[in-house]
């Protein structure tokens, strides 16, 4: 049975290995530890492995963490405890493997086990709580750590920010970044911008900007945080302000910044800003992202342009709904109610399927086209969408609107909604 456990080691080792390209020349230079795995036990062949074996047992649990391969890890687990060569290296392989395999009930049941924890088990299980959707509980285990005498490090400090981030737990953030200046710990750009992203998340944006000052150097990374951050928190004007700034000129924007920014310029009005953005997003090559496709889309449909709209549309051969909706909803937005239901007969022609957006659109656009409104005011049964609360209350604004209030239609559509 033994040897069947290893040999399955040792399939996972060289699965892993070949699958990362650890075989390559660079990566040969770079792997010595996992070479050395591979031999010694390559030379050990059907030998029993001992409790010094614990080398081998810390590279193939790294393996298996990264393969998420939990059946061959918990065999793994099972050889471990039988030759007694569980040290603390290989309790904190353990602890992160299962914490990769999303069983974290098992990684805790390995970290109680550990009689000496240090900071690298305390990390490995904080991070292995926020990384499953257990952010709560990986700060409560934080602040069960802090009355042992073992201080935190970046990692520690960069999983602790990201659970305050999930949780929008300002208090605690605040908390995390007073410990950050009071052991004068690096802000690095990861840090950084995870201390920037925590305050953006809960709503403190003057705290962001501060921290986003502070940073000994701004990347794209962070950059593209702080735009993000007064896009999505109402503040468009201050996200196209750091766009300008002659400092920011040598970082090359990614499908992520033009989105930022493309979100920042719709409610600005401005549009030498909007055609900047877009002549940076096609100088780098960004429009032939979906995302940025449609979000241009969007941005000019919305802003009564759809020439550019329609352009833009054009090119786009893939059968997404999102950029119909844009189109749709644009001309809905600006009045333009024929053009709007134009556009949804072109839609239910093609091989696209519309969905409840598109529902929500093409009423809207009945509020200017009363003539219009009863014969699609039914379109939602027709096109097979459930009603939602936010299509059925947008019909009944439309219809009491259109003098339909008492009227049968009303009746069925408001009883339809209650289904």
């Amino acid at each position: 049975m033994r040897d069947g456990i290893f040999l399955g080691i040792l399939g996972m080792v060289e699965k892993f290995l070949w699958g990362m390209n650890y075989f390559s020349v660079a990566g040969l230079n770079s792997l010595t530890n996992f070479q050395l795995a591979a031999a010694i036990a390559m030379q050990k062949g059907e030998q029993c492995l001992t409790e010094h074996d614990h080398v081998i047992f810390s590279i193939t649990l790294k393996a298996s963490s990264e393969l998420h391969d939990f059946n061959e890890g918990r065999k793994l687990h099972s050889l471990i405890f039988k030759v007694g060569s569980c040290d603390s290296f290989v309790s904190t392989g353990l602890i992160g493997m299962y914490a990769k395999c999303g069983i974290v009930e098992f990684a805790r049941d390995v970290f109680n086990e550990v009689s000496e924890k240090d900071v690298v088990s305390w990390t490995s299980m904080i991070a292995g709580y926020v990384q499953n959707d257990g952010a709560e509980e990986g700060l409560n285990l934080f602040n069960e750590r802090r009355w042992i005498l073992v201080e935190p490090n970046e990692l520690t400090v960069g999983f602790l920010l990201n659970a305050c981030l999930k949780l929008a737990a300002l208090h605690q953030g605040k908390w995390v970044h007073g410990y950050i200046i009071k052991n004068e710990v690096s802000l690095n750009s990861l840090l950084g911008t995870s201390l920037l992203d925590m305050y953006v998340k809960c709503g403190n944006i003057a705290d962001a900007r501060c921290v986003f000052n502070e940073l000994p150097a701004i990347d794209l990374a962070s950059w593209t945080a702080m735009v993000l951050g007064y896009t999505q928190r109402g503040h468009p004007s201050k996200a196209m302000e750091l766009f300008p700034e002659k400092k920011w000129e040598t970082m090359v924007p990614n499908s992520v910044t033009i989105t930022g920014l493309l979100s920042a310029c719709l409610p600005l009005r401005k549009v030498k800003m909007r055609r900047v953005v877009h002549l940076l997003g096609i100088q780098f090559g960004l429009v032939e992202d979906a995302i940025v496709r449609n979000d241009l889309v969007d941005m000019y449909a919305k802003c009564g342009m759809v020439g550019y709209a329609n352009f833009i549309f054009s090119s786009n051969l893939s059968e997404d709904v999102v950029p119909w909706n844009s189109m749709i909803g644009g001309f809905a937005l600006n009045g333009y109610a024929i053009e709007a239901l134009s556009w949804f007969h072109r839609l239910r022609s093609s091989s696209t399927l519309p969905d409840a957006v598109t529902l929500v659109n093409v009423i809207s656009a009945c509020t200017y086209a009363h003539g219009m409104l009863v014969q699609h005011a039914g379109q939602c049964e027709e096109l097979g969408l459930a009603p939602t609360t936010e299509n059925c209350d947008c019909r009944v604004a439309i219809l009491s609107t259109a003098g339909y209030a008492n009227t049968g239609l009303l009746k069925r559509l408001m009883g339809s909604s209650t289904k």
